[in-house]
Parts: C-alpha cells; sequence; structure tokens
C-alpha cells in the first residue's frame, strides 16, 4: 500500500514538473544576452511614432545603442546627441529588460492600430540569438512597459555631444509663387542638392555635403523658426518644404 502511495507522489511530481514553464514570463524560455559584435548593429532600438509631418521626424528612433557602445538619442526632430556606453552598461540594460519581462512579451500590445493622433511604441533588441521587438499602441502596454522604456531612455552615456549625421535623406518642393511678404533665403549648400531633394524619394547626402544641409535645415527649426515652411533660393528656383531626415546606421526607414 505504502508503496503504492509513493508511486502515484512521484508519478505526480514527474507531471507537475514537465508541465511548469522552463523560464521566464509566459513559458518562454530567456534568451542568452550575447549581442552582435558589429559596430554599426543596433543592439537596442526604441522608437516613439506618432502620426504628425514627416517634417518632424517622426519615424527616426529615440534612442539607438549599438555593440560598440555609441547611443544616439533624439532629443527634438533637429537636435539628436550622441555619447558612449561600456561594454558593462549594455548588458546591465539587457539584465533589466530580461528581469522586467521584455524577452516573455507578445510582439503587439494595444490592438495594433493606432487611432488618429495615438502613439505607437517599439522596442527592438538584437542579439545573437536573433531579433525581439515588442510593439505598444495607444499606450496600452504589458506591466512594467514604462519602467523598461525608462532603462532605455535614462541610459548614461559619457562624452554626450551634439550628433551631426553623416548621411542624410534630404527632401524639398519647388515653388514657383512666394507668398508675398514671405521672407526667402539663399541656400548655403549645392543647388543641386535642392533640386534633387524635390525627386519623391528625395536626395542622399553624404559626409560635408549632409552635413551643412543638415545644420542649415536644423537651424531653421530652432527657436520656433519657420522649419518647413521657410522658403529657399537655389540657383534660379525656390523651395519650400524643405526637410532632412537622418540616415542612422544599421536602421531601416
Amino acid at each position: 500500500m505504502r508503496l503504492a502511495k509513493a508511486f502515484v507522489i512521484l508519478a505526480v511530481s514527474i507531471l507537475v514538473a514537465v508541465t511548469l514553464p522552463a523560464s521566464g514570463c509566459g513559458g518562454k524560455k530567456a534568451p542568452s544576452l550575447s549581442f552582435p559584435s558589429s559596430g554599426e548593429t543596433p543592439v537596442v532600438n526604441y522608437s516613439s511614432y506618432k502620426a504628425i509631418a514627416p517634417v518632424y521626424n517622426p519615424d527616426v528612433p529615440v534612442v539607438v545603442i549599438y555593440s560598440n557602445g555609441t547611443m544616439i538619442k533624439k532629443e527634438d526632430p533637429y537636435k539628436f546627441t550622441t555619447g558612449t556606453l561600456g561594454g558593462d552598461q549594455i548588458l546591465g540594460i539587457l539584465e533589466s529588460l530580461e528581469e522586467k519581462g521584455f524577452f516573455g512579451f507578445k510582439k503587439e500590445y494595444g490592438g495594433g492600430e493606432a487611432k488618429p493622433g495615438g502613439t505607437t511604441e517599439t522596442l527592438t533588441v538584437n542579439l545573437r540569438s536573433g531579433a525581439y521587438a515588442v510593439s505598444v499602441v495607444g499606450g496600452v502596454g504589458p506591466e512594467g512597459w514604462n519602467d523598461i522604456i525608462d532603462t532605455v531612455i535614462n541610459a548614461k552615456a559619457s562624452g554626450v555631444k551634439d550628433y551631426v549625421p553623416s548621411s542624410i535623406i534630404l527632401y524639398s518642393k519647388e515653388e514657383p509663387q512666394v507668398p508675398q511678404g514671405a521672407t526667402v533665403t539663399p541656400w548655403t549648400g549645392q543647388a543641386s542638392d535642392l533640386a534633387g531633394a524635390a525627386a519623391q524619394d528625395g536626395q542622399k547626402l553624404t559626409g560635408d555635403s549632409a552635413a551643412l544641409a543638415w545644420k542649415t535645415v536644423q537651424g531653421a527649426f530652432a527657436n520656433g523658426g519657420a522649419g518647413g515652411d521657410a522658403y529657399w533660393t537655389a540657383g534660379d528656383k525656390t523651395y519650400t518644404y524643405v526637410y532632412a531626415r537622418p540616415a542612422l546606421p544599421g536602421i531601416n526607414q
């Protein structure tokens, strides 16, 4: 009788052990936190997208952290900063995300489609084992989501300075008629840059041309400036709706 009872207890114990989740939330096993070593591979990429005019760069990530420690952060549509994180700091961020359950979350929360004016947040982590992406629509995220985002946004980089992108996509619209009294400013770069930027897909600029165009557009948006409504002359033509999108390494846009 005792033998039979012991057998039943053993069988129940095995059944419980088999049916328990291996680890992590939702029964998902936590991945190894090793990440790619390529300097242009984003380890962490956080974006917060809202349906506003493209001149304000809504689709450019808020924070990107690369495996070489480079961190790029969007402070405003045309103000970006960059600094350096140590390898231990990157691992610490990943460990914090793991502790908060990120790698066990579903891929989408909040219905999958943003309401007019709503915000869609996406956090992507690239590990050697693969990419882990979670999107939250309208702020309806899993428990601990805000703490996770704070962990990424508040990462303390050293040597922080203004970031001037080495590659941009420049956009413009040729304007045959300028409103009376409007201020028209000479374009400081090449006239061909604005002419090419009027194409549907814009004009890709790199190096010094990109830096000059970026700083010019940045100045137009600074301190409540006219921004995309400014008028520019280049060659014998006038352009408006001029804006620039930084092409960040490893980010598909």
